[in-house]
């Protein structure tokens, strides 16, 4: 029999109840070892908890057993003696994963067995469908520009990922709200609240960050296997147990008493059995053939094999991972599994107060980058200075000539004022404003030798070079690397680099500089600290197109520099936001600080969201972000605590009022980075130009 099709096409072989119905066994053979389970035989309205709509023979070591089930099915009963969880070809866990495979009744994890299943009719299937669906190699689209160097990161489809936004954003919202009706915090699962989680960032780095096609893989099925686990324990919590613990009887389904679309569990134990015939949750009741008396088995069924219906084919370049010999190690080994993608790292948590170098990364497994063929070579070395007291043999007119002494030193761009440049997007007046008027006449609180570092490239390195060829050549390489300098989001070996290292990396210096392990070396090797994660991630070993001369590098519209202006700004603010706020409260606490930006993502986001939030031309919704970020504010402790902020706070909703708010805001904001990071800090903009345009 051919599976029923799905409304979102989903992929994946579910057929439990498929092939159940090609599996039945003739009479005779439902006799073993001279027991007929089929003696008692009455297909009656109602069954009790003991009794099987279907049944089974199973043969456990050495001891003959029979099964019996309320469902129409019975799935293989497979061993439990692994001592490793192994990722299979389509990302999942296969029998382990309690969302593919019914497993073992647990009292730790009881909710198990109400995990959802696709339901049987297509017209039940909603915007849940998409839960059940598999990925194909269409469905991994590369960067809409094409610009980029690292051809093997790419994206989920927006189409399909997009479908995942409204059925997670749903089951958050409940999850929410079964939150607040606990009256003690302390009885809430810790596995609901952590499942919660995992889904919402699973869905976060899935729509966001570029990936290889492996990794979307398992951050789809990362996110399925969060979201069906949640909505079992939500449903388990809230419908299931309650009909438990009533003392009334259980009303009878539609479908002659049929238990609800739900994974199932396997015991052996009676009360479990009465407990989940009475809440309508499938489970499969093992016993030994001896004790088989007066049940009433409908009908007799061969177990349905788990590779007839799931992946088992282990999938490459996964190791196995170790794991306990009971059911509930293995559990919580795959929940530390799906949490394993790390959400956030901060970077600058172990700045050091003064300039080191970095140390460029080296090893046999590792790619080292080197230019194409048909790169532009990069930039010779420049001589080695002349030594100080060196003794020498030659002869004064053998000496090289002197070096004519260097101009006057390049005047640093202050980065307290806003870059004038038309390739620059606007800086919101109030934040402009601020940044300008901290008083720099005395050092920061945190010292005068604080390191000017950075997550992401500061923004107006993009398009400050005086020369219009660099311009172009490092816009150009921005967006070649794009995707790479995003990829390391993901990546909790995250690290700053100073404003010099990411202009190295802009102009593509890509070839080592300098004597060995010389300061010169470390700062022109660094690229290769930051491309390489996504380089091993791509199996690549050489960066092709890359760098750019400045004469060839290809014009950037001015909008769309803007644009590419923006996001960096927007990278870097909401990295220091979180990082400023860790620092002045003590507190990590990046789910509060989420809530500040639109969409309340980290990392990815729209550029719609240029308009919104901060940058809203809106009093009130801008009103709404102030007011969530000076709430965090009032923890900062920092010596120049704003004596503005508390007033602006009690003042009643108006435009005066909110203008009011937003200099309080953004003036203790400034001035706290200034004082605890020693530079200034990147403020949000806004792009002014119609989008698209």
């Amino acid at each position: 029999m051919e599976p029923r099709r799905m409304r979102e096409e989903p992929r994946r072989k579910w057929t439990w109840r498929n092939l159940c119905f090609e599996s039945k066994f003739e009479g005779s053979l439902a006799v073993k070892n001279g027991v007929d389970l089929l003696r008692n035989s009455v297909d009656v309205e109602e069954l009790g908890p003991f009794d099987g709509r279907v049944g089974a023979h199973i043969q456990l070591g050495h001891t003959p057993c029979f099964i019996t089930t309320n469902a129409d099915y019975i799935p293989e009963l497979l061993p439990t003696a692994s001592d490793h969880l192994q990722l299979r070809r389509d990302m999942r866990y296969g029998p382990d994963d309690p969302t593919v495979w019914p497993q073992q009744y647990s009292v730790e994890f009881c909710h198990l067995g109400a995990i959802p299943r696709p339901p049987s009719a297509e017209a039940d299937f909603q915007i849940q469908a998409i839960m059940w669906w598999d990925p194909h190699p269409e469905d991994f689209v590369s960067t809409d520009s094409g610009l980029t160097v690292t051809r093997g990161l790419g994206k989920l489809t927006h189409t399909r990922s997009s479908r995942f936004v409204k059925p997670v954003e749903t089951l958050l919202k409940e999850c929410a709200e079964y939150q607040k009706g606990i009256v003690s915090p302390a009885k809430i699962s810790p596995i609901i609240t952590g499942l919660a989680q995992s889904m919402k960032l699973a869905l976060e780095r899935l729509r966001m960050l570029p990936s290889t096609y492996p990794r979307m893989l398992i951050e789809v099925t990362t996110l399925q296997r969060c979201y069906l686990e949640l909505w079992g324990a939500l449903r388990y919590m809230s419908v299931y147990k309650p009909r438990m613990d009533s003392l009334d009887a259980p009303s009878l389904p539609a479908g002659k008493g049929l238990p609800d679309e739900c994974v199932g569990v396997f015991t052996s134990d009676p009360a479990i059995a009465q407990q989940f015939h009475k809440a309508r949750i499938p489970y499969w009741l093992i016993r030994p053939l001896t004790a088989f008396h007066l049940e009433n088995i409908v009908s007799v069924v061969k177990p349905v094999q788990a590779s007839s219906a799931i992946v088992l084919v282990p999938a490459e370049g996964f190791a196995p991972v170790p794991v306990g010999p009971k059911l509930e190690d293995r559990l919580r080994s795959l929940h530390l599994c799906t949490r394993s993608t790390p959400w956030y790292t901060n970077p600058f948590a172990t700045v050091p107060a003064v300039p080191s170098p970095v140390q460029p990364i080296a090893g046999p497994s590792q790619p080292r980058i080197q230019p194409s063929s048909s790169s532009s070579p990069a930039p010779a070395r420049a001589p080695s200075p002349p030594r100080q007291h060196a003794p020498s043999n030659r002869s004064s007119h053998s000496r090289s000539p002197a070096k004519p002494p260097k101009g006057p030193p390049k005047e640093e761009r202050n980065k307290f004022e806003v870059f004038d440049s038309p390739y620059m997007p606007t800086v919101i007046p109030s934040w402009a404003i601020s940044l300008a008027q901290i008083d720099r006449s005395h050092p920061p609180t945190s010292g005068a030798d604080q390191r000017n570092v950075y997550v992401y490239p500061e923004p107006a390195i993009l398009v400050s070079a005086a020369d219009d060829g660099r311009r172009r050549m490092m816009l150009h390489h921005y967006q070649l690397i794009r995707d790479a300098l995003i990829y390391r989001f993901g990546d909790p070996n995250i690290s700053v680099l100073t404003a010099q290292q990411w202009r190295d990396i802009l102009q593509g210096k890509i070839q080592r500089q300098g004597k060995a392990g010389s300061r010169a070396e470390a700062r022109t090797a660094v690229i290769e600290t930051v491309l390489a994660p996504a380089m091993r991630a791509c199996g690549l070993e050489e960066l092709t197109g890359f760098p750019v001369d400045p004469q060839n590098a290809p014009p950037t519209e001015v909008n769309r520099a803007r644009e590419l202006v923006w996001e960096a700004a927007e990278y870097g603010f909401r990295y220091e936001l979180l990082a400023l706020d860790e620092r002045a409260s003590g507190i990590q606490r990046p789910d509060e600080c989420r809530q500040c930006f639109p969409g309340q993502a980290l990392v990815g986001f729209n550029i719609t969201q240029s308009k919104e939030g901060f940058a809203a031309a809106d009093s009130h919704e801008r009103r709404v972000y102030l007011l969530r970020l000076a709430k965090l504010m009032l923890d900062w402790k920092t010596p120049d605590r704003s004596p503005l902020l508390t007033p602006a706070l009690q003042q009643p909703e108006s435009t005066v009022e909110t203008r009011a708010l937003e200099d309080a805001v953004t003036r203790y904001y400034t001035k706290s980075f200034y004082d605890l990071f020693g530079r200034a800090a990147i403020v949000p903009m806004r792009i002014d130009h119609e989008l698209g345009q």
